[in-house]
């Protein structure tokens, strides 16, 4: 560990070290950065400057309670090991976090006994049975996902890992003036993640093999890497802490965080180090509305996240069991209960699987405006559990993986001609192989099946277009339109598509 906190202040070490020049060392020191000078005390703490980074880390902690703490009230400071302590504020990526002892978690605990996520009821939840009976503004989201994670007999594990959160709470506490705006707070919250600790979205070719490693709020705080659900978990944990409200957005496939206020919308996309994107460019061909979630859902989300690598994986038993964990924390969700009809449809529970299709049969899922063809199609007999296992199948965007799925596409529609879902997919294989005019053949099979899916008529328009079958785009557009227009619906994507149409003359 000291070797972490040499090489966090050796640029500045190697230049003072040879005059011994601890005083100009010190005026170098950020002011408000808790880990930096924590760090110089650890390496100066029998210096009257290492005694000043002290003070001044009291001064901070300090300066947004409302009691004080006393540097002298808390004598086991001075005799307690700072290595792993630090360890949680100047850890590198991959260093796992080790777990900190009683004496640390104890000082913690007392210097952020002010965190705003201390009042709720569910901070001191044991179980997630016990943060089921919250409600969504009592739950702790830390605390709830940590649960669901560990479990109750690993609480030692789960207050490491919460402590953690609590230092990076304050150490962007410190660099905030007091009574600051929410806006202020959203600020300091994205420089201290992206920026000061460098999490970031990790590359391609590591989260499409270990997605579950990249979500799972324990492995984000030990590999500084997630993607957008582990991200925006992490981000809504340290809101919690500061009292921020952040409404917690789902388009399909995807979740960012939104500040809403009375004036405004600030959105905060964490695949792209916090910034503002704005909601109609979260919106598509399907996508009307934004559905939003509470902080009890999101642990939801979680449970829906880790279905998913057991299925992947195979183990849909497995997988059952964590959507039904999903959908006690989102009662009667769609989008659950189509993914365990599914399992359950694959684990040969037939009778389990049609249940729930029943349930969710004509239901828009996450602001669309279509409904599950392949639940429609299943019912009505045109496609089976081996159809639907093809649309799922894995897909590492090799071309041999591409390759692999068109044949069992092939295969699937060779029973089951009418599959629209295994026709669209198949489409989208060739586009995958940059083969537009075999893309297009089959999406004009699809046509020839269901005339009346929106994203199905965007593409024959864009492929018609590109391949200069000028009628058949002008066709199709006008359907298009005329499927959005029903719904109320006018994405941004349209009007590109109706620009570009008329830039060639083809619209009036």
């Amino acid at each position: 560990m000291k070797r972490i906190i040499f090489l966090f202040l050796f640029p500045i070490i190697f230049l003072f070290s040879r005059t011994g020049d601890v005083e100009t060392l010190y005026s170098l020191q950020d002011p408000q950065c808790l880990s930096k000078l924590l760090a110089f005390y650890h390496l100066h703490k029998d210096n009257d400057h290492g005694k000043k980074a002290l003070s001044q880390v009291f001064a901070l902690i300090n300066k947004h309670r409302t009691t004080p703490i006393e540097l002298n009230a808390i004598p086991l400071f001075h005799r307690m090991d700072l290595d792993s302590f630090l360890s949680s504020l100047t850890k590198q990526p991959e260093e796992t976090l080790k777990p900190l002892s009683k004496e640390q978690l104890n000082f913690i605990s007392k210097i952020s006994d002010h965190l705003h996520h201390r009042k709720l009821k569910g901070h001191n939840a044991t179980s997630p049975e016990e943060v089921l009976k919250l409600a969504p503004e009592e739950v702790d989201l830390s605390r709830s996902i940590f649960l669901s994670q560990y479990g109750k007999d690993q609480i030692d594990v789960i207050k490491s890992y919460e402590a953690t959160l609590d230092l990076f709470a304050l150490s962007i506490l410190a660099r905030l003036d007091k009574n600051p705006t929410d806006r202020q707070i959203i600020e300091k919250i994205s420089y201290f993640i992206f920026y000061e600790m460098l999490f970031r979205f990790p590359p391609h070719s590591l989260w499409i093999k270990d997605i579950d490693q990249y979500s799972f709020l324990p492995s984000i705080l030990d590999s500084h890497h997630g993607v957008c659900l582990g991200v925006s978990i992490l981000y809504l944990s340290i809101a919690q802490r500061l009292g921020l409200n952040l409404t917690i957005c789902t388009p399909p496939g995807h979740i960012y965080l939104s500040h809403q206020s009375l004036t405004d919308e600030l959105n905060i996309e964490t695949t792209a180090r916090g910034i503002h994107i704005p909601t109609k460019n979260y919106l598509s061909i399907q996508t009307k509305h934004v559905e939003h979630k509470n902080i009890k859902e999101v642990t939801g989300l979680y449970h829906i996240n880790a279905a998913s690598v057991y299925w992947q994986a195979k183990n849909h038993r497995k997988a059952i069991e964590q959507y039904l964990k999903a959908l006690s924390f989102i009662p009667n969700d769609p989008l659950t209960q189509t993914f365990l009809g599914y399992n359950y449809l694959f684990i040969n529970d037939k009778k389990t699987a049609q249940k729930y299709f029943n349930n969710v049969k004509g239901r828009r899922i996450d602001g669309s405006i279509s409904t599950n063809t392949i639940i429609e199609d299943y019912l009505s007999g045109n496609v089976d559990e081996s159809g639907i296992l093809a649309i799922y199948d894995h897909l590492d965007e090799t071309r041999e993986s591409i390759f692999n799925k068109q044949k069992k596409l092939n295969e699937v529609l060779k029973k089951f001609p009418k599959f629209r879902e295994g026709i669209f997919h198949l489409a989208i294989t060739w586009l995958q192989l940059g083969r537009k005019k075999e893309a297009l053949e089959v999406l004009n099979r699809y046509h020839e099946v269901d005339p009346v899916n929106p994203i199905v008529e965007y593409y024959l328009t864009h492929l018609n277009f590109v391949r200069l079958k000028q009628a058949q785009a002008k066709r199709h557009f006008k359907g298009l339109k005329f499927l959005l227009e029903k719904e109320n619906h006018q994405p941004e994507c349209l009007k590109e598509l109706a620009m570009m149409l008329k830039t060639s003359s083809l619209l009036d």
